[in-house]
């Protein structure tokens, strides 16, 4: 599993959403969904009313995981995620302006990452866009791709 890391969304007025990927796959932290998407004071106590009203008959593991992900206090803690197929189906269930809004996003990532992985040319071009946007010069983004490209190789000798 890879480190966590953060995603501001400006869409959500820059509240969180915690992010880690596991089985190269992106699994989300639905509390911050349910936050976002809520505004409710509460959103643990939210989501457990929802899980308990609406996925009581569902077993954990096909719609959500656990995993340890860095709480507002900065320790790791166990964390609700929920992958893109897992967050559509409990985003359906949050009556919210905000859930349409947070559909589009999902899908709109969904199909960045399907292109990403169809054409590396493109998966390329975005990185290293996205570098740039963070400002990081041409030089750094050279060897920033260039260390990938290694470590990558390293991962397919040893596999």
């Amino acid at each position: 599993m890879r480190h966590r890391r953060f995603v501001k969304i400006d869409l959500f007025k820059g509240k969180r959403l915690r992010v880690t990927l596991y089985k190269r796959e992106c699994w989300f932290s639905i509390v911050d969904i349910v936050e976002i998407l809520t505004e409710s004071p509460s959103p643990r106590k939210y989501w457990v009313q929802l899980k308990t009203r609406k996925f009581k008959n569902f077993e954990l593991s096909p719609i959500w995981r656990r995993f340890k992900l860095m709480a507002y206090d900065w320790k790791m803690r166990e964390t609700d995620c929920a992958n893109i197929d897992g967050l559509f189906r409990i985003i359906q269930s949050i009556p919210s302006p905000k859930a349409k809004a947070m559909k589009e996003l999902l899908a709109e990532f969904a199909y960045e990452r399907m292109e990403n992985l169809e054409n590396q040319e493109l998966a390329i071009k975005r990185m290293e866009s996205h570098y740039e946007l963070k400002g990081y010069s041409k030089n750094q983004i050279k060897e920033k791709m260039r260390h990938g490209i290694i470590v990558k190789e390293g991962w397919t000798h040893e596999w």
